[in-house]
């Protein structure tokens, strides 16, 4: 796999070997029109693109040996099923790093919700007119939600984007943001993420994952996730193979 190290520095039980491209011979292939790379490989069967689709298909392995991996979305139930998934363990030092940060906070998983709020990209993406950026008012409904049925009293949250954090914070009372920070932040907060028996996710990646090691951890924690994930402002599921057992959908209106 080139690319990827974030996988590699997070997890221990990968079974690929992942290269580097940020750097040495490989760094060009950020300049490559990997649509046509893509399809250029496929037509060859010697691998592919990890890249995002509505189908998620499994990982394949070509009569020559290698891997062929067919576009999927990267949060979605279909891809629960690989068996590799049961190898895949966060490394232990992230998990006493989160350990550490709740200390320093003053909370525990147990008790805790932890609020991921991923802003930056999502104020525009999937599209302009209908971003899968979640309105702070809702995380906000969530939390009380979840502290009126729950253990929960303290709340902590983390993201890619300090502003949009501080937006959220201004609606719920009490509550603390960590901001992480270096070459490590990502798998920082995934640690944190999974620790929490008490999960309110955006629509992304990181946040379904998390929530996933989440359950793991806590086999009768919640994790609540915006109704139709990143469709939620069209009330049409997107991707449209989003919906999973372990995750609790709560629809997205207008605050």
């Amino acid at each position: 796999m080139l690319g990827c190290q974030d996988l590699s520095k997070t997890f221990d039980g990968v079974r690929a070997r992942i290269i580097p491209i940020d750097q040495g011979p490989f760094r060009h292939l950020r300049s490559l029109d990997t649509r046509r790379l893509s399809l250029s490989l496929r037509r060859v069967r010697l691998g592919g693109l990890l890249s995002e689709n509505d189908r998620a298909l499994p990982v394949r392995h070509t009569n020559k040996g290698l891997v062929l991996c067919d576009r999927a979305w990267f949060q979605s139930p279909d891809l629960l099923r690989e068996d590799a998934l049961k190898e895949l363990e966060i490394k232990p030092h992230w998990l006493q790093e989160a350990r550490l940060t709740l200390h320093h906070y003053g909370l525990e998983s147990q008790t805790t919700i932890l609020l991921h709020a991923r802003g930056r990209d999502y104020r525009t993406w999937p599209s302009v007119s209908s971003p899968a950026f979640i309105p702070p008012r809702w995380f906000a409904h969530q939390v009380e939600s979840l502290c009126s049925s729950t253990p929960a009293t303290s709340v902590l949250i983390v993201g890619d984007d300090p502003d949009y954090s501080q937006e959220v914070q201004k609606h719920i009372p009490n509550s603390q943001i960590h901001q992480a920070s270096g070459p490590g932040a990502q798998s920082h907060d995934f640690a944190l993420l999974s620790l929490s028996k008490y999960l309110i996710i955006s629509p992304s990646t990181f946040g379904f994952w998390g929530a996933w090691f989440a359950r793991r951890m806590h086999a009768n924690g919640r994790a609540i996730a915006p109704k139709f994930w990143a469709g939620h402002r069209s009330n049409d599921w997107f991707p449209v193979t989003m919906q999973t057992d372990f995750l609790e959908y709560s629809e997205v209106f207008t605050f």
